[in-house]
This record gives C-alpha cells, structure tokens and sequence, in this order.
C-alpha cells in the first residue's frame, strides 16, 4: 500500500493490523472500524481485557497471521526491535503510528508537544490557555485520551474542536509520515529511553520527528537554552521561534527577576508576576514560556494566555505538594523517571532534602549525574535499582538501601526534621513494584496520609 500522498489514502476495504490491545491500540481498530478499514488486533498480552471489540484478533504473541495485511499500526509500547516488525519492514508494509493514524481523518488545527521532561504540565496549560481565548480545545495523545478516539468522536459528530492540542512522546514519533502539526514544540532533550534506543541519538532523532514536516505557514517552538536544540535549530528559518530563560532577542516573551513580560512600542508590558504563579522552579518558567509562545503563535491574545497562567494548578505526581506533615515538607514527584528531572526537581528547593530514588532503570542511567549539593542530606534507594543506584553514589555517604517502596517511604519520613523536604522524585520507571507512575504517586501520598492520622 502506497502511504506517501495523503490525499490518495484510503482504507476502506484495507486490511490493517493493530499491534497492541492498549488504549491507543483499541482506539485505532474503532477508528479503523469506522472508516470501513478491516483491522486485525494483535497482542502479546494473553490476559488483555478486551470488550466488545469488533475485530478479529490474537493474544498471548505476534503469528505470521498479523501480516497479512496492508498497513501496520503500532502501539507506543511496542517496540521496532521485535522480531515481527522487522519482518513486517523486510516484505515492505507500512508501519505508522496510532497519532498519525488519526492525522489523516481531521482536518482540526494541530498544537503539539515533546520533550524529555515537562510535556504533561506544557499540554495542560496550553489547553487552558485555548479555553481561556473562547476555543473549544481538545488535550489528547501521550496524556492519557489517544487521539484516534477523540478524532473518531469528531466524525460522529459529538465534538466540534477548533483545536487538538497533543501531547506526543518520542515512540510516537517514530512513525509519522504526515503529522503536521499548525504549531509543535519540543521543550528539551535529555537522555530518556535508553532501553528502547539503540543509542541516545536515535532518541534524539525521535524527538526532532516533530518538524518533519513542517511548513512556511506553521510554527516550531523550541527551547534555545537547551544544547541539543540549540545546535539543531538555531541558523533556522523565521517560523522556528525559540524561548528561554536568557534574554534572547527572538523570543516573544522575556524574563527578569520579578515578572515575565513582552515590548510593544519599547514598552515592557508584564505578562505575569512570578509570585502569581503556583508554578515552582525555572523549569516550570520554561514550561510557561513555551505554552505561551505557542498559544501566541496560534494567535491568543496575552490577556488569555495571563489568566490561564495565574490560575493554573500544579500537575499532580510533578513537583505536586501534598502539604506538610508534622513540620516536614512533602513533595510527591513520581513523574521523574529520568535523571534530568531529578536534578530538576532538586534544583527547585532551598530547604534540606531527604530523596527518594529507585524503581526500574530505564537504560544505563548514570546516577554519578546527580545533583549533590549540600541541601540533599539523606537518599533512599528503592526497589529494582536500588542496588544498583546505591553504589554509582559512591561519593555520598547518607544512603540506605530499602527495596520495599512502602518501608522505604516510611524511614524516610522518621530521618526527615521540622522544615526538611521529604522528595519522592525516583529517577526510573515504576514498573517493578507499580503500573505506572501515577500509582507510585498515589502510593506515596496515601502511605504519608497515614501520618496525619
């Protein structure tokens, strides 16, 4: 099948192979249905609770049957290494992903985000940024509602978006071919992934799919402060527009110590007080000015781009403030499962810190990076990498190994004092004692919530 002219496309009658029975994958066979494609649904999962789908399918592993086909869709989870894929490439099928997939049924206006860290808060905001301008916005992707089940709705006529904002990771960029977003960005590039990578630039090449196909009258932001980004795109042309912390000449938006703020006629005209903000830490100033560029370009007027940052509310399991407990600071930041946003989370507290790290490295992450300055006191070590973690920290001497994350938490808590920041920002993924990052999250709070009573 010949993917190459979008507007020759079409599936009807197509057989189409759905690799991965999660959200993203039960989303695309719906869509598929939909459009009078003939999806097959495989999985390697044998006890994947499928209901009522209308397709033929397989569970428990991948049969030559999953080729039969004409097109490929492939979940994120799911990985170009396996042995199936490769066959799939060598007889010459095409393989998209499930955000490209539903590219090609809308013709709704697209703004969409990566980066290795801050994406979730980035989307958010910029959502609540379209919705403080009067657009009837749509936040789906990487966030949790997969696009093709948002874009479905719209061809039934349930919805009427004037605009999708998307939040895309680097798995599903791996295989756009048309995704063309009105305004992307990428926020910043961290080594992330590394287990699904056969190195860490073909993360990076992952990453800069998103301007792929870019065009003259779309708009790219991207973060000049960061050293992969900056290299790739600073001699661009006038529609890559950069933010940053530093007072770069291009940006709409600038910084000073007080506010963020934009000229008009040589005038500076805030856009916000820092101390408006829930928003803690520089990171979360570069998530600002990177949701604010954006909307700019997409034309929302600063007056709703400045509501919607004021009122804005911290995203839970990022930097997330549980409350204090008996005179020790909580922060729950289970979201961090790479390195970069250790050390940014770190970077963003004056108070001494007992952190905790641990769960399921995600590839060769070189804990020797960490930031210790003389706030962090105390680490505790979790779960599968605890060990492992425990020993790259050869120069820092207060450190335990306690695998079981509920005992790890608890002692942590009893090392903490009056005034202290008890910091959950683990560094790996959670898959060895959780589902998923946001259950690490709720486990933290709940097992703290126990101290209160």
């Amino acid at each position: 099948m010949n993917i190459e002219n979008k507007l020759n496309i079409n599936l009807s009658g197509k057989k189409v192979t759905v690799f991965g029975a999660g959200k993203s994958g039960i989303a695309s066979v719906n869509l598929l249905l939909h459009i009078g494609a003939i999806p097959f649904l495989t999985d390697m999962n044998e006890f994947v609770n499928i209901n009522e789908i209308n397709c033929n399918y397989e569970l428990g592993g991948h049969t030559k049957t999953a080729l039969d086909c004409e097109l490929i869709i492939i979940s994120p989870g799911i990985s170009d290494k396996i042995e199936i894929i490769q066959k799939a490439k060598y007889l010459k099928i095409p393989i998209i992903s499930e955000i490209e997939l539903a590219s090609w049924f809308t013709e709704t206006p697209i703004m969409a985000i990566t980066g290795s860290n801050g994406k979730t808060t980035t989307t958010m905001l910029l959502h609540e940024m379209c919705i403080c301008g009067n657009l009837r916005s749509q936040i789906v992707g990487n966030i949790g509602t997969p696009f093709s089940q948002i874009v479905l709705n719209e061809l039934l006529g349930e919805i009427k978006p004037d605009v999708f904002v998307v939040e895309v990771s680097s798995f599903q960029l791996e295989h756009i071919y048309h995704f063309s977003p009105k305004v992307s960005s990428i926020l910043n590039i961290k080594p992330d992934h590394l287990d699904r990578y056969y190195n860490y630039q073909g993360y990076i090449d992952a990453k800069l799919n998103i301007t792929k196909n870019l065009k003259e009258s779309d708009f790219f932001v991207y973060n000049s402060d960061d050293e992969i980004l900056l290299k790739n795109y600073s001699n661009t042309f006038e529609y890559y527009i950069p933010f940053s912390l530093n007072m770069e000449t291009r940006t709409p938006f600038h910084l000073n110590n007080t506010k963020v703020y934009y000229s008009e006629k040589d005038n500076q005209i805030p856009l916000y007080f820092l101390n408006e903000c829930k928003l803690i830490g520089n990171h979360n100033i570069q998530n600002i000015l990177a949701s604010a560029t954006m909307a700019k370009c997409f034309g929302i007027n600063e007056e709703s781009i400045r509501e919607a940052i004021i009122n804005f509310n911290p995203v839970p399991h990022r930097i997330e403030f549980i409350g204090q407990i008996d005179g020790i600071n909580c922060y729950n930041d289970s979201k961090a499962t790479n390195l970069d946003a250790v050390n940014t989370a770190v970077s963003s507290f004056k108070n001494p810190i007992i952190l905790i790290l641990g769960g399921k490295d995600k590839g060769n992450t070189n804990f020797k990076n960490l930031i210790l300055n003389s706030k962090v006191k105390q680490i505790i070590c979790y779960g599968e990498s605890a060990q492992s973690i425990y020993n790259q920290l050869d120069s820092f001497s207060n450190k335990l190994v306690i695998p079981h994350f509920e005992k790890a938490v608890k002692t942590a808590f009893d090392l903490a004092n009056e005034n202290d920041v008890l910091l959950l920002s683990p560094g790996c993924a959670s898959f060895d004692q959780f589902n998923n990052y946001a259950e690490r999250g709720d486990t933290f709070k709940n097992i703290l919530n126990e101290f209160q009573n």
